[in-house]
């Protein structure tokens, strides 16, 4: 995730497709590289989306959804999912100080999302 913030997208999406094969696809790590992708501009972005949405129900899937939507520019969509992952009590959430979730910090969505879970509401990005 660092890579990303740093410009260095051939390299995150690199470390991003090794992690998606180590970790057998796992959601976590298809949206790392998904939003890694979205934020670098290409368009293999969606097929991780569409991959992440074709997922069971019960796989935990919200946020990851929701870091390719940001980085994606489809912010009310990402806000819907990040409801969605809320009413589902999805861990990830608690780590709103990662990068995947920078392209919402501006969005008074999200001071009121951290607000509900009890986090506090200026958060340094990167922060966990």
């Amino acid at each position: 995730m660092a890579n990303v913030a740093l410009g260095r997208f051939e390299e995150a999406i690199t470390a991003g497709e090794h992690g998606v094969a180590v970790a057998h696809r796992a959601p976590f790590f298809l949206g790392v590289l998904g939003w890694a992708l979205a934020t670098s501009g290409r368009g293999e972005a969606r097929t991780i989306l569409d991959e992440l949405r074709a997922r069971p129900a019960d796989s935990p899937t919200a946020v990851s959804e929701a870091w390719l939507l940001g980085a994606l520019g489809e912010i009310d969509d990402a806000f819907d999912v990040l409801v969605r992952a809320e009413e589902e009590h999805q861990g990830l959430l608690c780590y709103t100080g990662l990068p995947g979730f920078d392209s919402l910090r501006a969005d008074p969505r999200f001071g009121a999302l951290l607000g509900r879970l009890g986090l506090p509401r200026e958060q340094s990005p990167g922060a966990l």
